[in-house]
């Protein structure tokens, strides 16, 4: 790639990165101190423009990078999620619903307009986490996320996706490629992306 195209890649991300409020910053198991410091680094930058990013480090980060900052900031999992609790319905039909707050327990309470639920009636799940820009960082493919990709896929299908990574093995599976072969590590990829874009 030229650098004319890559520079004009480095502004399509930087523009596509302004556009969102939910940005998810994502690495593979084992990140090593180069992905774990450039997605800290990125996750400040993007908070200058008064966005949100969270990060995910899948299999959590490495204790011996807790010496960056905000690194305690960083996950292993989605957090934030809605708890859904699932009724079928299809044999009771509902007459309301109210909830109330007894010693710190939420007590959800379903009424039926006639006959009763039964307890295989009711299913708790979790809530697609609510972000519109995923970046990754380090990543060859996005299956190499495992199970963050895996448990919610339409989270990966449904929104843009910025790739950031220095390896000729990524397969540019992002809306938004960022891959610079001649750089040594994800942090130098990270650092001409900000300096390109002119981000303190």
């Amino acid at each position: 790639m030229s650098e004319e195209t890559f520079a004009t890649t480095l502004e399509k991300a930087w523009q596509l990165i302004k556009e969102y409020k939910r940005i998810l910053i994502v690495m593979p198991a084992a990140a090593s101190g180069d992905v774990v410091a450039s997605g800290l680094a990125l996750r400040r930058a993007i908070r200058t423009i008064g966005a949100n990013a969270d990060i995910i480090a899948t299999e959590g980060a490495s204790e011996r990078y807790n010496f960056l900052p905000d690194f305690a900031t960083m996950s292993s999992q989605f957090q934030n999620l809605d708890l859904i609790i699932r009724v079928n319905c299809k044999n009771t039909p509902v007459d309301k619903v109210s909830y109330n707050i007894v010693d710190n327990t939420l007590n959800l309470v379903v009424s039926p307009a006639q006959g009763g639920f039964r307890l295989e009636d009711v299913t708790p799940a979790f809530g697609k986490p609510n972000y519109d820009l995923i970046i990754t960082l380090h990543t060859d493919a996005l299956a190499s996320l495992g199970e963050i990709v895996s448990a919610f896929p339409p989270l990966f299908k449904d929104n843009p996706i910025i790739t950031i990574d220095y390896r000729a093995s990524t397969t540019h599976f992002g809306l938004v490629n960022v891959v610079d072969t001649s750089c040594s590590s994800c942090s130098e990829v990270v650092y001409r992306l900000l300096e390109h874009n002119h981000v303190a």
